[in-house]
């Protein structure tokens, strides 16, 4: 399994009519492979439209892109709305079934981390396997996934919540109890991110 993380970047007061033209052309590009979800940016960079596609492999996703630049009408036509566009192809990390549709929601936490050059995200993923259980035990996981094209040495994963005040007891009690951050994880990180985000209207998570 892959998966194809999408970030736009969009001019200010276009949302409404990026996520019309975005859904039509979901709508013919499930055809060809699976949207995991998309979501826009609530805190965090705004005007923002996070979507990530699942494919079975790296043939596959070949194939489909292939498929698609044949397509007139394949992916979406954001002419005049978009600033910037960031594509990467991450592999997924251990953990339980991911981009399971669903309403896990509707609050969602995307945590970017950058693992320093040369240490490898093996660095990381020791102490994410060792906690991992116990940190599921808190709240469901969306993915967890470690890029394999774009930008190397990043680790991207997507929490739900219910609400804010569940994500801030959640992390409250991660935290005292020793689950963040994983075993290791501030000796091989040099960057952390995060943003806050809402599932569009057509994501198959809710």
């Amino acid at each position: 399994m892959i998966f194809e993380l999408l970030r736009y970047t969009l001019r200010p007061r276009v949302m409404p009519e990026a996520l019309a033209r975005i859904e039509a052309a979901c709508a013919r590009r499930r055809r060809h492979s699976e949207l995991g979800g998309i979501w826009t940016t609530e805190i965090g960079p705004l005007n923002q439209i996070v979507m990530v596609w699942s494919y079975a492999d790296i043939s596959t996703y070949g194939r489909v892109q292939a498929a698609l630049a044949h397509e007139a009408d394949g992916p979406p036509r954001l002419d005049g709305l978009l600033v910037g566009l960031q594509r990467g192809l991450f592999t997924p990390l251990p953990g339980p079934p991911m981009l399971q549709p669903g309403r896990p929601g509707p609050i969602y936490e995307l945590r970017s981390y950058r693992v320093r050059p040369g240490v490898g995200v093996q660095g990381y993923t020791a102490g994410w396997e060792a906690k991992l259980d116990e940190r599921l035990a808190l709240s469901p996981l969306a993915v967890a996934m470690v890029s394999d094209v774009g930008p190397l040495n990043n680790i991207v994963q997507i929490w739900p919540y219910a609400s804010y005040a569940q994500r801030a007891e959640v992390r409250r009690v991660a935290t005292e109890h020793g689950v963040l951050p994983p075993p290791g994880a501030l000796d091989v990180l040099e960057l952390m991110e995060n943003l806050i985000m809402l599932p569009a209207p057509f994501s198959p998570m809710q």
